[in-house]
C-alpha cells in the first residue's frame, strides 16, 4: 500500500456544465467521515484520510505490487438516491495515476496498467453488501491525461486528473457506482454525482421557468411574456426554447413584443415617456409625437392633436395633426356669351396638407340687382367643367347661364380634415350679373399716335347685352411714379400730361350701372423722346443766315477796297474790270420759323404750294435722304412745261418728330429764291408726304 499527499483540486473547468445549475446527489469531497464503500477483495482498494486546507479529505487508492496474475480489484459506492426527477446524471472523478515506467526495476507489478473502469448499477433500494458484479454496466475506461512518477512521489506532489461522464435514461430510484482496477496504481481523490437543470431565463421578452432536462434530446419549453408584453403575431407563435441534457437553453423560437405605449428597455418593457408614443411593432421603440400633437402622460399609444388640428379618417398615430385650409383668394371671372370662366388663387394656409380640393356652388337670383328677387340653386342646365366638386386646379368653366340673370358662385376649399370635429368649410363668394359685362379678356389696345407728353389709344368697343344699358370704359394707367384712373364714353382716349420717353402700363374695363367688368390684359406703351434743342431746323437756319450776313459784310468791305484801288491804278482796272450784275447785290430777307404756327402743315403752305399727286410721274430711285428715298420724276403743272424734278419722300413708319422736321425743311427751302440754291416747287400733304425738286441749272436742281 502507498499513501500520497494530494494537492489542492484543480481550478473548475468551464464547459457545458458550468453554464447551468446542478443538483448534487453525492460528493465525497464533503464527507465528514469514512465513506464505508464496499471493497472486493478486502486487500484491494483501501480508504485513506488526508488533511487539505485544515479539512479532512477521505479517498480511496489501490496500487497492487504482486508478481503474478491479473489484478481484479473492485470498489463499490453506497446506494445513491436519484429521486423521481432526474433521468440523466453526471459523474465527475478526480484521481491520480502513477506512470508504470516510474517503478524501480524489478519492483513493478507484471501487467501494470494506467487505466481503470467506471461501472454503474440501478436499484430501487439499497442491496447491502452484495456486490453483484454481473449487474454492473460499464460506463467508460478512465485514462489519465497526466501521471505522476517516483520523483513526484518523493516530493509529495501529485498531478490531478478530472474525468466527467454522463449516465442517461435512468429509471430506478437509485444507483451504485463501481470502480474496477485491472492493475493501475491509482488514487480516487473525489467522486461527485449530480444532475443539471436549465435555469430560469429571460429571452425575447419572455420568461422561461427552471426546467429539468430530458433523458436524451431537447425538451421544448414554452415561455411566458413579461408584464406589458404579448406574443408576436406570425407563424412562429408563442415564444419557445429547448432545454438540453446539459442544462443549456437552445434553439429559441418566437418572441414577445411590448404592448402599445411601451418599448423594450434591457430585458423588460418600459413605458414611453411623456411627449412620445408607440403604437405599432415597427419601429420597436417609442417615437416623438408628430407635429401639432402631444402626449401628457407616460405610456401613450397615440398623441392627442392640439386645438384646431385633426387627423383625417384612416390616418394612424404616426400622422401629423393638420387643420382645414383657409378661404380661396382673388376670385375673378371672364364672360364669353353664356359661358363663364371662374378663377381663384389657392388658400394662403393649406393647413399643412397637400390634398386640397375645391367645390363650386351656384345660386341664381331673379331681378335687376343681386340684393333683390328670390334666389335658388342653379338648375341642371348649368354645367361645370371639369366638374363642380373634387377640383384640383383653381379654375372651372360654367356653361348654360341665362342672360340678364344674377348668379352667386361659392368657391369652397377642403382637405382631408375639413368637416372633422366642429370645423366649417372655408368658402368665398362671387356675385355676377350676366348681361352687364362685355368680356375684354382678348382685347388688344392699339396705339394711334404718340408724342413726348401724349398717347392716343383705341380699342374694339363692346355693347351692353342688357336693354337700355349705358356702356362706358375705365382706364387704369400706371408707371413707376404715378397711377391714374380715367373714364371715357368711347373706345378711344387721349392721355395727356405724360412724361417724355417713359413706359406706361394701360388696361381697360367696361362699366355699366350694374357694375364693372374684368380688366383687360396689361399693355405697355412708351412716349416719344423730347425734341433735341441743339439741332432743330430753326437753329440751323439761323446759323446759315448768320454766316450769310458775315459773308455779305466781308464782300462789302472787299468791294469798297477794290473801288479805291481801281481809282489809283487805272491801268490795272482795265485788265481786271468785272461786270457786276444786278443779281450780285445782297438782299437780306427775314426768316420765318415754323414754330410760330399752331398747325405746321398750314405754315409750310404759306411759303410753298400744295401739289396735286396726279401732276407727278415717279421714275426711278436716285438716292436716299434723311427721311426716305429720293426719286427722279416729272412734274407737269397745267399750263406749264414739263419739268424734271427730284421727289423726296417721307416713310410711312416715320415718327411724328420726323414729320415736323420734314415740314420745317420744306418751309426753309420755300423761303429761298436764288439761282444757286435749290428751288422748291411744292409739297404733297394730303395723300403722300413728299417734297418735289426740279433739277436746275448751274449744278443745282429744283425740288
Amino acid at each position: 500500500m502507498w499513501v500520497a499527499r494530494v494537492g489542492p483540486p484543480p481550478p473548475e473547468v468551464t464547459g457545458p456544465f458550468s453554464f447551468a445549475p446542478s443538483v448534487t446527489l453525492m460528493d465525497t469531497s464533503t464527507a465528514q467521515g469514512e465513506l464505508g464503500w464496499l471493497l472486493d477483495p478486502e486487500d484491494g482498494w483501501s480508504g485513506v484520510q488526508q488533511i487539505l486546507n485544515g479539512t479532512p479529505l477521505y479517498m480511496y487508492q489501490d496500487c497492487p505490487v504482486q508478481e503474478g496474475g491479473d489484478t481484479d480489484h473492485w470498489l463499490r459506492s453506497n446506494w445513491i438516491y436519484r429521486g423521481e426527477e432526474a433521468s440523466r446524471v453526471h459523474v465527475e472523478l478526480q484521481f491520480t495515476v502513477r506512470d508504470c515506467k516510474s517503478f524501480p526495476r524489478g519492483a513493478g507489478p507484471l501487467g501494470c496498467k494506467e487505466t481503470f473502469n467506471l461501472l454503474y448499477m440501478e436499484s430501487d433500494q439499497d442491496v447491502g453488501v452484495q456486490l453483484r458484479r454481473p449487474m454492473f454496466q460499464k460506463v467508460t475506461t478512465v485514462a489519465a491525461d497526466q501521471s505522476f512518477t517516483s520523483r513526484d512521489l518523493a516530493s509529495g506532489t501529485m498531478k490531478m486528473n478530472v474525468e466527467r461522464c454522463s449516465l442517461g435514461r435512468l429509471t430506478r430510484r437509485g444507483l451504485y457506482l463501481a470502480f474496477h482496477n485491472p492493475g493501475a496504481c491509482v488514487a480516487l481523490v473525489s467522486v461527485r454525482v449530480f444532475y443539471q437543470r436549465c435555469p430560469e431565463a429571460v429571452h425575447g421578452l419572455a420568461r422561461f421557468p427552471d426546467t429539468l432536462p430530458g433523458p436524451g434530446g431537447l425538451v421544448e419549453v414554452a415561455g411566458a411574456c413579461l408584464p406589458h408584453a404579448q406574443a408576436s403575431p406570425g407563424p412562429l407563435g408563442a415564444p419557445r426554447m429547448h432545454c438540453s441534457p446539459d442544462g443549456e437553453w437552445l434553439v429559441p423560437v418566437g418572441r414577445c413584443h411590448c404592448d402599445p405605449g411601451y418599448e423594450e428597455g434591457g430585458k423588460e418593457c418600459v413605458a414611453c415617456p411623456s411627449g412620445s408614443y408607440w403604437a405599432d411593432m415597427n419601429p420597436p421603440h417609442c417615437l416623438k409625437c408628430p407635429q401639432h400633437s402631444t402626449a401628457e402622460s407616460e405610456g401613450a399609444t397615440i398623441c392627442t392633436c392640439e386645438s384646431g388640428h385633426y387627423r383625417a379618417p384612416g390616418e394612424g398615430a404616426q400622422a401629423a395633426c393638420t387643420r382645414p385650409p383657409s378661404v380661396p383668394r382673388n376670385l375673378s371671372f371672364s364672360v364669353s356669351g353664356s359661358q363663364l370662366s371662374l378663377r381663384w388663387a389657392p388658400p394662403a394656409d393649406m393647413g399643412g396638407r397637400q390634398d386640397v380640393r375645391y367645390s363650386v356652388g351656384c345660386s341664381q337670383c331673379r331681378g335687376a340687382a343681386l340684393d333683390s328677387g328670390p334666389c335658388q340653386p342653379c338648375g341642371g342646365s348649368v354645367r361645370f367643367s371639369p366638374g363642380a366638386s373634387g377640383l384640383t386646379a383653381p379654375a372651372v368653366r360654367v356653361d348654360g347661364l341665362e342672360p340678364y340673370a344674377n348668379y352667386t358662385f361659392t368657391i369652397e376649399a377642403q382637405n382631408g380634415v375639413s368637416g372633422v370635429g366642429s370645423t366649417k368649410h372655408a368658402s368665398a363668394s362671387l356675385n355676377i350679373s350676366m348681361g352687364h359685362v362685355e368680356s375684354l379678356s382678348g382685347l388688344s389696345l392699339r396705339l394711334v399716335r404718340k408724342e413726348p407728353r401724349q398717347l392716343e389709344l383705341s380699342w374694339a368697343g363692346g355693347w351692353p347685352r342688357s336693354p337700355g344699358g349705358n356702356l362706358s370704359y375705365e382706364l387704369h394707367v400706371l408707371n413707376q411714379d404715378e397711377e391714374r384712373h380715367q373714364m371715357v364714353l368711347e373706345p378711344r382716349v387721349l392721355l395727356t400730361e405724360l412724361q417724355p420717353d417713359t413706359t406706361y402700363i394701360v388696361r381697360v374695363r367696361t362699366l355699366t350701372p350694374l357694375g364693372p367688368g374684368p380688366f383687360s390684359p396689361d399693355h405697355e406703351f412708351r412716349t416719344s423722346p423730347p425734341v433735341s434743342r441743339g439741332l432743330t431746323g430753326g437753329e440751323i437756319v439761323a446759323i446759315i443766315f448768320g454766316l450769310l450776313l458775315a459773308v455779305a459784310l466781308l464782300l462789302g468791305i472787299v468791294v469798297c477796297r477794290s473801288r479805291k484801288g481801281r481809282r489809283r491804278r487805272q491801268q490795272r482796272q482795265r485788265d481786271r474790270v468785272t461786270n457786276v450784275d444786278r443779281e450780285d447785290k445782297l438782299w437780306l430777307k427775314p426768316y420765318v420759323d415754323l414754330q410760330a404756327y399752331e398747325d405746321p402743315a398750314q405754315g409750310a403752305l404759306d411759303f410753298t404750294q400744295e401739289l396735286d399727286p396726279a401732276w407727278l410721274i415717279v421714275d426711278t430711285v436716285i438716292g436716299e435722304g434723311e427721311f426716305g428715298e429720293v426719286y427722279r420724276g416729272n412734274l407737269r403743272i397745267p399750263g406749264q412745261d414739263c419739268k424734271t424734278v427730284a421727289i423726296k419722300t417721307l416713310k410711312d413708319t416715320s415718327p411724328d418728330g420726323q414729320w415736323w422736321n420734314f415740314l420745317r425743311e420744306a418751309t426753309i427751302m420755300g423761303q429761298f429764291n436764288h439761282p444757286h440754291i435749290l428751288h422748291l416747287e411744292g409739297v404733297v400733304t394730303k395723300s403722300m408726304r413728299s417734297g418735289l425738286r426740279e433739277c436746275g441749272g448751274k449744278g443745282g436742281r429744283r425740288e
